[in-house]
């Protein structure tokens, strides 16, 4: 009698680790299941903010909304002895808030109100400029700066805050 309880003691074990087997699967499954797709609706909400940004754009805590400008292309006599020195070159100007294009009018965009202050401004600064100052990256780099301070600069209570001055095409002669 003692060998039929011994034969059906380890048989009644047997039973049990496949089931508690199953029951972990399951569980390891469900919550990777539920982690995987929290960290999924986490990235689409970062990536849906204004920007763009993600996590990253959040981490810099900046939630100002930035808009492009397409100013066009400047051709402006540099400050040189030679009359024929000049600078060629298309900027696009970087703002905080506005609107992402000029208002629509009989199928082309009307520029911003203080668009001609700021072409003023970029020309004259271009215009006291030398060919030296502007051929290395370095100068080029100087000029943005210039720039930017100085269209931040305007008594124009239209323009709004400049944040970055890029330069799409640039040449001399």
């Amino acid at each position: 009698m003692a060998d039929s309880q011994a034969a059906a003691g380890p048989a009644g074990y047997r039973n049990a680790p496949p089931f508690l087997m199953i029951v972990i699967a399951f569980c390891s499954a469900a919550s990777l299941g539920v982690s995987t797709l929290a960290l999924l609706n986490a990235r689409a909400r970062d990536v849906a903010t204004p920007g763009g940004g993600g996590a990253a754009h959040a981490a810099h805590g900046s939630a100002e909304e930035r808009t492009r400008h397409e100013l066009g292309e400047f051709l402006v006599n540099l400050d040189e002895p030679d009359p024929q020195a000049f600078v060629k070159t298309t900027i696009v100007v970087e703002y905080a808030g506005g609107k992402k294009s000029g208002e629509q009018k009989e199928g082309k965009e009307k520029a911003p109100e203080w668009e001609v202050p700021v072409r003023d401004v970029i020309v004259s600064t271009l215009s006291q400029c030398r060919r030296a100052d502007l051929r290395s990256e370095k100068g080029k780099e100087q000029l943005k700066k210039l720039l930017l301070r100085r269209l931040n600069q305007t008594d124009d209570p239209s323009a709004p805050k400049f944040l970055a001055v890029y330069l799409t095409s640039f040449a001399m002669q």
